[in-house]
């Protein structure tokens, strides 16, 4: 059987360097996109993806990191393993700054965080109740503790994991509770993240790296940032040390059968009528350029317009309404995950979107050219890749003051259209979320032009890579350059 293991790198532990062969991959999940860029590589020649928990630079904070896109990404990938490091507080004498901790149990004290489970009904139906008597696996958690002994790591083989919300650190009232109940080591990650692991069948296990005694020993000086970092790289070298000895211990193992059993459990929490999230049917309809993207690329042809060589036309998906119907469904589960409040689609093509919003039992509003509706707002003059636009306009009260907005065009190219778009929805106060598009023209990095104006996120069905077919026209065909 072969084995990969995906490594989720906390606060110290997001060194690419232990991978050999490493080359970066950029996806994206039914849940919207991982922390960082998965890092592909091997580690004693055992296939290993790194995910960086808080991103490279460590700019997302633990309540905003995207756990179910991380666990997705890597269960996309093949990961079968999932190690995890993060640094934590102690909370138990015994547990020294330094020392490491394979964690078995948790309580989870976060009260602000979504994306709890796999299973909320945006990607796909039904309820899944997760076993979570043992969210660790002793298995992974025997070998990190004779790959500890056999490497002179000081480490301690099971603690109680308390998670807290965050960012604060506790009060010391708090982390005197904490101990009451029981609680080793404190931290802000281990939960969802270990659960959703659970979800997906992977077996998971996290190294816990003390920074620290938290706030509850008076004689000790209470945690601060500084205290922190000062620990954490000695602690990163340490389980750096861990990680690569353990993955070929791994690799070693034998684990045929219980790789079997952890992905029947995984199944078995699905009540009837329910659909994991992991089939094939439903994550394929949400990869970039994957089986689905290839069926409606095949019904968008390209003609020479205005000037340009291969102007896509996605009417050709008209034609095609249980296909159509699809996308529809796509696009309606991806946002009923963001809690989008309205969507606002774009003269003409963008109008063919209607019914993801009737789907989702938002409000549609229109982005049209200047002077073409009554009772609207103008935007500023702006360029597309074919020549210059007076102006969008959107008609009044489209946009309220922290709405929660998706624009959708056909394509994003320059993303001249795009950017004034979402430069008008902030006029207004909203925030665009996500601009989604049928295809993007990488190329022309249209892209970075709309994030800069101020959207979240940018998402695209179909590449050009793979928009390969060519539309027939009549013999004399002559690119007249008309208005469209």
């Amino acid at each position: 059987m072969a084995i990969k293991i995906g490594i989720i790198g906390g606060t110290g532990l997001e060194d690419p360097d232990i991978l050999e062969s490493r080359t970066e991959k950029a996806v994206t999940t039914p849940f919207g996109k991982p922390s960082e860029v998965l890092v592909c590589g091997k580690i004693a020649g055992v296939d290993c993806v790194l995910l960086s928990r808080h991103g490279k630079t460590h700019s997302i904070a633990p309540t905003e990191i995207n756990n179910r896109a991380n666990i997705y990404a890597l269960k996309q990938e093949g990961c079968t393993h999932i190690l995890a490091g993060t640094a934590c507080g102690s909370l138990q004498q015994q547990i020294a700054p330094g020392d490491l901790v394979f964690i078995d149990q948790f309580i989870d004290r976060t009260n602000g965080r979504g994306g709890l489970s796999f299973y909320d009904g945006s990607v796909t139906s039904g309820v899944a109740h997760c076993m979570a008597a043992d969210p660790f696996c002793a298995k992974l958690r025997a070998i990190f503790e004779t790959t500890a002994k056999e490497t002179g790591l000081s480490h301690h083989t099971k603690g109680t994991m308390v998670t807290i919300e965050g960012p604060r650190f506790s009060t010391r009232a708090e982390s005197k509770m904490f101990r009451q109940w029981g609680g080793d080591v404190i931290n802000m990650t281990t939960c969802p993240e270990v659960m959703l692991a659970k979800e997906a069948g992977i077996p998971y296990a996290a190294c816990a790296m003390a920074t620290d005694y938290d706030c509850w020993l008076d004689s000790e000086e209470a945690v601060s940032v500084e205290m922190v970092l000062k620990t954490l790289k000695d602690n990163a070298e340490r389980a750096k040390k861990l990680f690569v000895n353990a993955v070929p211990a791994i690799a070693k193992a034998d684990w045929s059968e219980y790789l079997t059993q952890v992905s029947n459990d995984a199944k078995f929490m699905i009540l009837p009528g329910g659909t994991s999230v992991f089939d094939s049917s439903v994550s394929s309809q949400y990869t970039p350029d994957g089986p689905l993207a290839k069926e409606i690329a095949a019904v968008i042809p390209y003609y020479p317009f205005k000037k340009i060589d291969r102007f896509y036309d996605i009417g050709g998906l008209l034609a095609h309404p249980k296909l159509f119907a699809k996308v529809v469904d796509v696009l309606a589960d991806r946002y009923a995950a963001m809690n989008v409040t309205s969507i606002g689609g774009f003269d003409a093509r963008g109008f063919l979107f209607t019914p993801v919003a009737l789907k989702l039992g938002i409000p549609f509003f229109m982005l049209r050219k200047k002077g073409k509706m009554p009772n609207a707002v103008a935007g500023k003059a702006y360029t597309v890749e074919y020549g210059s636009r007076e102006g969008l306009c959107i008609q009044r009260n489209s946009v309220k003051a922290g709405d929660r907005v998706v624009l959708i065009d056909d394509l994003i190219a320059t993303g001249g259209t795009l950017a004034a778009g979402v430069e008008l929805v902030k006029e207004f106060g909203g925030q665009v979320v996500e601009c989604g598009c049928m295809a993007e023209i990488k190329f022309l990095k249209g892209a970075e032009k709309v994030k800069k104006a101020g959207s979240e996120s940018v998402w695209a069905f179909i590449s050009e890579e793979i928009l390969t077919v060519k539309g027939e026209l009549p013999d004399g065909y002559v690119d007249d350059g008309e208005e469209h």
